[in-house]
């Protein structure tokens, strides 16, 4: 059956694969960036968001363990002080070794008029990677006017950077079905606005010593859409033959065959699927074109393992006289081949 374990709180975790769980889909997100925090006279750089890492149909071992870190956020600077940078999210081999792992977004910084990095694909590992966006430098001409925060990478695109508009928005988070965190928004004269989840950069403080903004804990994702099944077979089988004559067919072998399996768990059914399978076969001749007939029911009884069936008839062209002929299969069971 599908399922889903989500890690949204920084720091380290074990995920143990579920029994029957052969593939997953992990998705990770670095944390963002903290933004600087503005001056007296002059606001500072934002923080940039996390990149983005996924790995498609990774084989994972039933009830194995593997280590899981969700990098946290980036710490907003106080007055005219530096952001702190965001922190790395990674998936491991049941054995340790990384597997998996999305770089953070770069901190900002309170004197430096540039930009701040996002979290990078060259520096993220996975079977696809998207970059987070960088963060905004403070407005060169509106001093008091900090940068936002950049967007985190998400499952289908990069995050876009922010900018240093008055009252500017963060940066959009990137993806379509599972999104980075949009960046925080930079006001004028303002505290920067905190990165949003996953991986979202900090905005910077706006001047007359404003702080920045916290960048968005990363977050891991953990995905299955199947879930393979196990169960126990019960076999009744009984034979009989009959001293008919069909056709040319001095001696007539049928035989039932009936199946049960006690299914746990298709897909997101739960119940007993019952099969009986109905064989004819000439003794004395081979017959040219049976037509078997399968029986087919579900049923959750489960209070006996012996089967019972009653197959359809079956027409046969008999060899030589080349006429077709009814015959009727039938299921037995039981140690005595009692007929049911």
């Amino acid at each position: 059956m599908a399922g889903t374990n989500t890690y949204t709180t920084q720091g380290n975790f074990t995920w143990t694969c579920p029994a029957g769980v052969t593939s997953v889909k992990v998705e990770l997100w670095g944390g963002g960036g903290g933004g600087a925090g503005g001056g007296a006279a002059a606001a500072a750089a934002a923080g940039a968001g996390g990149a983005f890492a996924q790995l498609t149909n990774y084989v994972t071992t039933p009830g194995a363990n593997y280590n899981i870190s969700v990098g946290n956020g980036g710490a907003g600077g106080g007055t005219n002080a530096n952001g702190t940078n965001g922190n790395i999210t990674v998936f491991r081999h049941s054995n340790n070794a990384n597997a998996a792992w999305a770089e953070a977004g770069a901190r900002g910084t309170r004197t430096s008029g540039g930009n701040s990095a996002g979290g990078a694909t060259a520096n993220s590992s996975g079977n696809a990677t998207y970059a987070g966006g960088n963060g905004s430098a403070r407005n060169s001409s509106a001093t008091l006017q900090g940068g936002s925060g950049g967007g985190a990478g998400g499952d289908s695109g990069a995050g876009t950077a922010g900018t240093n508009g008055v009252n500017a928005a963060g940066g959009a988070g990137g993806g379509s079905t599972n999104k980075g965190g949009n960046g925080g928004g930079a006001n004028l004269n303002s505290a920067g606005g905190a990165g949003v989840q996953p991986g979202g950069g900090g905005a910077s403080g706006g001047g007359t010593n404003k702080s920045g903004g916290q960048g968005g804990v990363g977050k891991i994702v953990i995905s299955w859409t199947s879930q393979n099944w196990s169960g126990n077979a019960n076999v009744g089988i009984g034979v009989q033959a009959q001293d008919s004559e069909i056709g040319n067919i001095q001696k007539s072998l049928n035989v039932g065959v009936g199946v049960e399996t006690n299914v746990s768990e298709i897909g997101n059914i739960q119940k007993s699927l019952n099969v009986g399978i109905g064989v004819g076969i000439g003794a004395t001749e081979t017959v040219t074109s049976p037509i078997t007939n399968f029986g087919i029911e579900t049923t959750n009884d489960e209070d006996t393992n012996t089967i019972l069936f009653v197959f359809n008839s079956s027409l046969y062209t008999c060899p030589g006289s080349g006429s077709t002929q009814l015959v009727n299969l039938e299921a037995y069971v039981g140690e005595d081949a009692d007929p049911v």
